[in-house]
Formats: structure tokens, sequence, C-alpha cells
């Protein structure tokens, strides 16, 4: 997935939006339609993204500019052409991207470019800015990869097992929260549940430690002494409140 700017930018080509000198001239706009990069030939979004010399180079260091020759050779507009071009799946395989999001990438470099060229400013070898290109293609389709995340639900706890999950919230405005807790055997039976108000609280750590010790609480209350309790600690050592609570109930099973 491409970011915003060269959506746009694709967008504007498309409807014919970009000030290529050509459009300009047709609209009675300056008066040249010559392309300011090869000086030769006008300047449309055919010509800019396409057929412009060094345009061309771009494309053929890329490795894809006989691909871009066979699209280019029937006497179409560029922005049928682009539009053509961002509808297809395929994939180019020495640079393992798409070959839509690899044009688009480089019509929208190739166009940075030229306008730098137009304001004075220097500009890079053609091969240059097919490496350019190409990395900038690979780490937008890396910041959009998706990777599948196996959502883990609920586990019954071993059969003669109880299991206890508690949870907690925190205020951190009004340094309040509330605690919550729930028991469950091996078919997945609601054995006990419990929750309340705790009107003060430093922090969320402790407030999951409260969660903790009325979870076992709940449980010795209940004559519970074989239960698991799948908890997520959020904090570490000796120093954490939440360890102390356990050592009330050595005959849990944690």
């Amino acid at each position: 997935m491409e970011p915003a700017k060269i959506k746009i930018f694709g967008w504007r080509a498309i409807k014919g939006f970009l000030p290529c000198r050509a459009i300009l001239a047709n609209r009675h706009i300056g008066d040249s339609g010559g392309c300011p990069v090869c000086q030769a030939g006008a300047e449309d979004i055919k010509h800019m993204i396409f057929t412009c010399e060094r345009a061309r180079q771009v494309w053929r260091s890329l490795g894809i500019e006989e691909k871009i020759q066979r699209l280019i050779m029937t006497d179409r507009s560029g922005l049928v052409i682009l539009e053509e071009i961002l509808t297809k799946d395929d994939q180019v395989q020495n640079l393992e991207v798409g070959f839509a999001e690899l044009v688009i990438t480089a019509a929208w470099y190739i166009w940075w470019e030229r306008r730098q060229l137009v304001h004075g400013e220097s500009v890079q070898r053609p091969s240059r800015s097919a490496m350019a290109i190409a990395a900038l293609t690979k780490n937008y389709k890396l910041a959009t990869k998706k990777s599948s995340i196996l959502r883990k639900g609920w586990k019954k706890p071993p059969e003669g097992k109880v299991m206890v999950n508690v949870d907690a919230g925190f205020d951190e405005n009004g340094g309040c929260g509330s605690v919550g807790s729930i028991i469950r055997d091996c078919s997945g039976g609601v054995l006990a549940a419990a929750h309340s108000f705790v009107p003060h609280l430093v922090d969320a750590p402790l407030a999951e430690a409260y969660a903790l010790k009325e979870g076992l609480m709940l449980a010795q209350h209940i004559g519970c002494n074989r239960l698991i309790n799948p908890i997520r600690l959020y904090g570490s050592g000796t120093n954490y409140e939440g360890w102390r609570f356990l050592g009330k109930f050595g005959s849990c099973y944690i």
C-alpha cells in the first residue's frame, strides 16, 4: 500500500490534473509546452512518465522498460495507460514488489525530480533514481505488511482443577479502580464470580495485584485449593506487591 502523497499523485495524474507544460499550454497558461527535462517533445502525462528519455532510463534501470514499451505502443493517452497499469496484479519478480506499486512510485519520483530540475536544482543519475524507487517501494510494502495474529481464546483447565481469571481497571485521574474475578471448572461452567471497587490505588500494576488477591480469596471462600491462574502480571521481582499475596495460599496451584 502506497502512502497518501503517492495516492494523491496517482489520482491527479489519472484525472489529468498534473501541471505538465503541454497541459498548461492547452489552457493558455505559459508560452511553451516542451519538456523541460529532455527538450524533445511536448510534455504531457504520457511523455513525462513514460516516453521522456530520462524516464525511459529509469524504467530501464528498474528492469521493466520492455513491459512499459508494450503498454505505450498503442495510441492512448498517458492517463489511460496509467489507469490500466494500476489495475494489474502482476509482480516484479526480481524486486519482489507489485508492478502497479512500482510504477506509481516511480511515476511520483520522476515527477518529483522533474520539479527539482525546473527549479534549477540538481538531480541524481537515472540509475540512482531507480535504486531509490525500488527501495521506497519495498519499504512501503514492508511497512504495511500485516502479520497474522492468532487470537487465543479462553482455555479450559485440566480435569480436576478450576481456573481463576482476574482483571482490573485503573482510573489515573481519580486514583481509584475496580477489580473482578471469575472461577470456572474444566467444562467451562462458572463456579463463582465477584467484583469490587477500590477507592485508593497508586497505579495499574497495584490494581492488577488487588485483582489477583481478590481472585485467590474468592477461591479460598468457595473451598478450592486446586486452581490455575493465567493472569498476566505487569511487574517482576520480589518487590512487586502482587507476588506477596501468593504466600498466603500455599495450597493453591497457580
